[in-house]
Order: C-alpha cells, then sequence, then structure tokens
C-alpha cells in the first residue's frame, strides 16, 4: 500500500498538513492504513551511506573488505565501512561494530526511531501496516548475500502499549512471509499454538465506551519472549494483552539461522498491528537495526617475505583462508610456499625463505673467458700527464694509470695493449681538446689506424670525442692511441683508453 508522506506522528500527537492530508488521514483512519513516518526518518543515515557508495565507486578494492571481521584484524575501529563477502558486484555500505569478536554487521534502515500509532480504530490482523522498511546498505537480495557471511542474525524489537493488544500484530519476512511471533519468542512456540483456540471479552473502564467488545484470537496467537519465559502479566501471551488502563511493554530479540537447511527470516520487511478497540488504545513500536556476527575472525594482512610475491586478496583474508607465495626469478625455496590462517585469526609462524639459486661453477669452454688461465682480460687507463702536444703520430698517448688491468695484457709504460689470445675485442676511446683547440686523433692496430676522432675548434670552451671500436685480435696484435702531429689533448682523468675480451677464438 502506497506511503503518504504528509502524515507525522510528533510527541504522540498527529501533524497533518494540506487539505489533501487531512481527507487521507480519514480514509486511513475508517480504513486502517500504512503507519505515517516520523520526520526524519533516517536523513542523517541516507547520507551517511551515500558518501559510502561515492567511496566505492572511486577505490571499491582499497576501500573495501570482505567482512567487518577483516577490517577489525586490521585495526580498523567500529564505523560505517564497505563490505564484499563474495567480491562481486558493487561493495555495500554497512555499520561495523567492532566490540565483539568475531565483528558484528549491523543493517540499518529508515525505521529505527520510535513511531507512534494512536489509532485507527480498528480489531482485525494487520490492519495498521508500517509499509515497506529500506535497508540503507542494499536491497533485499543483496541483503541476503551479507547474511549468508553471518553464523546467525537478531533485530531488536519493541512494542509499549496501552490498551491496544498483541493478538493481532504480524511481521513480514524478507521473503513475504507472515509471522506472529514477537521479540524473545520463537517461530516454534507458535506451531506449538496452533490448535489453541481462545475467546477474549475486553471490558473497559474507560467511560463512553462500549462493553463487552468481544474478539476471535487468530488462528496463529502472537507470542511474546514473556511467555516463554512464564512471566507474561496476568499469564497472558503478551503483557500488551492486559487492556487495564496501564502501559506495558513487550520487547525482545527475533532470531535467524543462517545454516542453508533453515529458511532465512530476517530481516524484517515490514510490522503491522491490529489491536486498537477504543480511541484511547495507543501504541508504540521501536524496529532495531539487524545485527549479525560474522562466521570467522577476519585475518591481518598477510606478511611478506623478502625475494617473493604472494596472492594475497586485496579485500583481506578470513580464518581457514590460505596465502601462496612465489619466488621472484633468480630464487628458489626448498620449503613450503603457503601460509594458513588459524581459526584465532593469525597467520601461521613461518618463514617463507627463497635464496638466491646457485648455478654452480659452470666450466670451462673454449669461447669464453672462462677457457683463460689469466682469467678475464679487461684494461681501463688514464693519464698522469696534464695535457700531450704531439710532433709525430708514430708515439702512443701516455696512458700510464690503469684503474683495471685484468689479466695484465696492457702495459700502462709504453700505453699499448697486446692480446694475449685470439678473440673478440671491444675498444673505448674518450678524448678531451686542449682549450678551445681542435683535435686529430686515431686507434691503431699493429701500426695501422682504424678508427679516426676528429674534432672541430670550438671558441671559449674545451671539446670532446669518442669512439668505439670492435677488433677481431690474434694473439700478439697490438692496440694503442696516436696523435696526429701539431695536435694537443689534455688528458689527467679527462681522457681514457679502455677494452675487453668479447669472445676466445675466431668466432668459427
Amino acid at each position: 500500500m502506497q506511503k503518504f508522506t504528509h502524515l507525522y506522528f510528533l510527541n504522540g500527537r498527529i501533524q497533518i498538513k494540506s487539505q489533501m492530508a487531512q481527507f487521507l488521514f480519514i480514509v486511513i483512519c475508517l480504513t486502517g492504513a500504512v503507519i505515517g513516518e516520523d520526520q526524519d526518518n533516517g536523513r542523517a543515515k541516507r547520507e551517511i551511506y551515500s558518501n559510502l557508495n561515492d567511496s566505492a565507486l572511486e577505490a571499491p578494492l582499497i576501500m573495501t573488505r570482505k567482512t567487518c571481521s577483516v577490517w577489525q584484524a586490521e585495526g580498523v575501529e567500529s564505523d560505517h565501512l564497505l563490505v564484499n563477502p563474495n567480491g562481486d558486484g558493487v561493495p555495500l555500505g554497512v555499520f561495523c561494530n567492532m566490540s565483539t569478536t568475531p565483528a558484528t554487521m549491523v543493517l540499518e534502515h529508515d525505521h529505527m526511531d520510535r513511531k507512534t500509532i494512536r489509532g485507527p480504530r480498528c480489531n482485525s490482523v494487520a490492519c495498521v501496516r508500517s509499509g515497506t522498511i529500506m535497508y540503507f546498505s542494499a536491497s533485499l537480495d543483496r541483503l541476503i548475500e551479507l547474511i549468508g557471511a553471518s553464523r546467525s542474525c537478531q533485530q531488536y524489537v519493541r512494542y509499549e502499549c496501552y490498551n491496544s493488544g498483541m493478538d493481532f500484530t504480524r511481521w513480514m519476512t524478507h521473503d513475504d512471509r507472515l509471522m506472529s511471533h514477537w521479540g524473545g519468542s520463537f517461530r516454534a512456540t507458535v506451531t506449538k499454538l496452533k490448535n489453541y483456540t481462545m475467546r477474549q471479552t475486553i471490558t473497559p473502564e474507560t467511560p463512553n465506551e462500549a462493553t463487552n467488545i468481544t474478539t476471535e484470537a487468530p488462528t496463529d496467537l502472537t507470542t511474546c519472549g514473556c511467555f516463554l519465559r512464564r512471566n507474561c502479566v496476568n499469564g497472558k501471551l503478551c503483557n500488551c494483552n492486559n487492556f487495564d488502563n496501564r502501559w506495558y511493554v513487550d520487547d525482545g530479540y527475533l532470531f535467524s539461522e543462517t545454516t542453508p537447511a533453515v529458511a532465512i527470516d530476517l530481516p524484517i520487511k515490514e510490522v503491522s498491528f491490529g489491536s486498537f478497540p477504543w480511541s484511547d488504545s495507543i501504541g508504540h513500536y521501536t524496529i532495531g537495526p539487524l545485527t549479525c556476527m560474522d562466521k570467522v575472525r577476519g585475518c591481518p594482512i598477510a606478511p611478506s617475505f623478502d625475494n617473493s610475491v604472494n596472492d594475497a586478496d586485496m579485500l583481506g583474508h578470513m580464518a581457514g583462508d590460505d596465502v601462496n607465495y612465489t619466488c621472484s626469478n633468480g630464487f628458489i625455496s626448498s620449503g613450503s610456499l603457503s601460509l594458513k590462517c588459524g581459526d584465532g585469526g593469525a597467520w601461521e609462524k613461518k618463514t617463507i625463505i627463497c635464496e638466491r639459486i646457485n648455478c654452480g661453477d659452470p666450466g670451462n669452454s673454449t669461447t669464453t673467458n672462462r677457457a683463460l688461465d689469466a682469467g678475464m682480460i679487461a684494461f681501463s687507463a688514464t693519464s698522469s700527464s696534464g695535457y700531450l702536444y704531439s710532433s709525430s703520430s708514430s708515439n702512443p698517448v701516455p696512458f700510464d694509470l690503469a684503474s683495471v688491468n685484468l689479466g695484465d695484457a696492457y702495459s700502462t709504460s709504453r700505453g699499448v695493449f697486446t692480446a694475449p689470445f685470439e678473440g673478440l675485442y671491444h675498444v673505448d676511446v674518450h678524448l678531451a681538446t686542449y682549450r678551445s683547440g681542435s683535435m686529430y686523433a686515431y686507434i691503431v692496430v699493429n701500426g695501422r689506424s682504424v678508427r679516426t676522432i676528429y674534432v672541430e675548434q670550438y671558441s671559449g670552451y674545451r671539446n670532446r670525442g669518442s669512439t668505439s671500436v670492435l677488433l677481431q685480435l690474434s694473439k700478439g696484435h697490438t692496440v694503442n692511441i696516436a696523435l696526429s702531429s701539431s695536435y694537443h689533448v689534455t688528458l689527467g682523468q679527462e681522457s681514457t683508453f679502455s677494452g675487453f675480451l668479447l669472445h676466445h677464438g675466431n668466432g668459427n
């Protein structure tokens, strides 16, 4: 049935806006209908959940965990947070209560404020209805997904009554089944009372009321928690079934199992009431949020270990989950490469060790430096001289300081490299001009120029020239750097001569 948003209950008095609303209220009083909404109706809560939904769209993985208990294990305090138990669809906003372990998920809705029913004067099953209760987290089908990740759920209900009974009270499950047990009672209790019949005679003490109002009890009598505890006033099924001009309360939790073998009743979709025999019959009802404790504890962020990566889920892990590790390239592990999070919500105390792979001695080869008794052949040389002016191209540039001379194939006294073996060699030369002058130099192999370095004069600034070459040399071939006559070169650390063996032999 449609809701009428112009009808409000404030401080026990009905406030009606507009003449049309007054007309609608008259119809409601005569026929029974949906209970009016209060003024706030969860607007502040709606804003909180709207902001959460925005976060879900902006960063769904970073801002979401599987359950509240995962957030709890990561040190987050009670708050409105995003969860997604199955990792499917859009994350859902819930309130996570971290005061329990595992944590408790709280599903809030728009009917949590105390609401008042003052009339209409009806006396039949569910003649006054709350209308559909809207849960802020998600639609009912997604709520069932959340409930499925829970151990058990409960929802607090409270009815304060004055000459307003409970026999015609009903609440609707998420899948539209009507229930007649109230807070603190169970579905099984109602089944036992199926064949119980009762005629109740109400004799009001209020003046000007009709006397001897008789009502037939419903087939499924409403039972309350006090009936199970055997402490209902005057032995009734509910405290509110006493019509004696006094206030009574029936309250408690409705429970719902979450195992597949049991139909899930909660969350409450709608509540309805029907015992208002007189004009002074008053009822106040409160429907609390649905609270569900997680099935298992959450786990903190999976530990990381050197030289490895893991497949940890960005939504977090729960007790019983495994995380697998893989060693980085070049590393190997001799032990297990997985960690389990135990029932207590802690990762097992084990270290994942990935050690560098030891390939061992590769042995000798006729085509590598490993075959040489002297080991690697390489050199790098600079000069102790400040600069050089050459009057003849036959003299090598004096690179007489060798920072590297593996294999002792470079002569610092002569500035000449002599190939100790036949092979392919790489040679590099870097030369700096003297002041702003030009330069003309060569790489010389066995007295013959094979590469030229020429640098134009550049006014006011020192310039540099470089070249490199691959040389197939025979044993005993020499390599040096020569400067053309009448040219200068700056030496010291600014010019270098270097080379190394790439491949032993003639390449065949």
